[in-house]
């Protein structure tokens, strides 16, 4: 989580003290490093002309108002994951109990829209990628089924085939999926054999459905016939993939990895409408972009120029082009095209 740096006058009540406040003229400490900021905390720090405040920027806390039981039950559930899908480079078969105990604890704590999107969005280390990638996958194809209407059964399905659908890289050699450089053909072809595998690892497995298996054997599937590994076109791939490979292209792109750096999801949004028009379900990405839009209203952002704004306002026909609150200037970046989000502060 980055730091704000700001004077006490734009500090609001609420705030997260980010670093401990130290008095230049005495060396005590005025306030310390988490204090939540009250209006006669703000007050009290303005008698000592507090100059450079640190406050949390884009908690999950601030924008989503994720509770704190929400957050614990999250990383409770990446441990879970992390073991079962470890345990799967190890030789050993899919942990159905373990899966089943994170499908009961997401439906039970985490199964907000909000809190989906706070978890999705808080910023983990290069090495919880792996784990944090495929609970993500999980939780935002609900989201997806949500708006779609889907039925609650339809729900628990989709989740659990976000969870498995990259059970299978486990199989594949590590070094290929980590290389930092571009794959050459070979090395392409071993990375796609993932789908595959983790098909393989749950075909037989009783009580998973056979929509579920379908939707992890075709999440790489593209609606235009380019993707793997049966090159299916359009309806001929299963619901589940098409809604898949959605959620599994947009959490890949904001996320930090060994050889790219996160995107906004700004950007995000952008080249998944321009790229993904055609090799995406349309009418299932129109309906994700949209609905996912309205959950980046209030939250930061550094802009080209250095400067950090609020986002106030996403445009419906420019979803990637928000209006952007800066001190008590607004910028319609829809109409300052020289004016871009580098960096969305969390």
């Amino acid at each position: 989580m980055k730091d704000k740096k700001v004077t006490i006058y734009e500090c609001n009540a609420g705030d997260i003290i980010a670093r401990n406040v130290i008095d230049i003229r005495s060396g005590i400490t005025l306030c310390q490093e988490g204090h939540v900021l009250t209006e006669q905390s703000i007050e009290w720090l303005k008698r000592f002309m507090c100059s450079d405040i640190y406050i949390e920027s884009n908690t999950w806390d601030k924008v989503w108002h994720i509770p704190a039981e929400s957050k614990v039950s999250y990383e409770q559930d990446k441990e879970k994951l992390q073991k079962t899908l470890s345990a799967i480079g190890l030789g050993e078969e899919i942990d159905k109990e373990a899966v089943e105990e994170i499908k009961t604890t997401f439906f039970t704590k985490l199964n907000s829209n909000s809190t989906i999107m706070g978890c999705v969005n808080v910023v983990k280390t290069l090495d919880e990628y792996t784990y944090t990638h495929s609970l993500n996958v999980g939780m935002l194809s609900v989201l997806i089924g949500k708006w779609m209407g889907l039925k609650e059964e339809q729900l628990e399905e989709l989740f659990l085939a976000g969870v498995l659908h990259d059970a299978g890289k486990y199989k594949v050699n590590q070094n290929v999926l980590n290389k930092k450089g571009e794959l050459n053909s070979l090395e392409y072809l071993i990375v796609k054999r993932h789908a595959t595998e983790s098909y393989n690892l749950i075909k037989d497995v009783d009580g998973i459905s056979n929509a579920v298996k379908e939707g992890v054997l075709s999440h790489h599937e593209r609606i235009d016939g380019t993707g793997y590994p049966r090159e299916l076109k359009g309806d001929e791939i299963h619901l589940y993939g098409r809604i898949l490979a959605i959620a599994d292209t947009y959490d890949a792109m904001i996320s930090e990895r060994v050889y790219k750096t996160r995107q906004t999801p700004f950007e995000v949004m952008e080249k998944m409408l321009s790229e993904g028009i055609d090799k995406l379900d349309t009418q299932i990405l129109l309906l994700f972009l949209k609905n996912m839009a309205d959950y980046y209203i209030g939250v930061q952002v550094t802009l080209n120029t250095g400067e950090v704004g609020e986002v106030v306002f996403m445009h419906p026909h420019c979803i990637y082009r928000p209006i952007i609150k800066v001190a008590e200037t607004y910028y319609d970046l829809d109409r300052r095209t020289d004016l871009e989000i580098v960096e969305m502060i969390s």
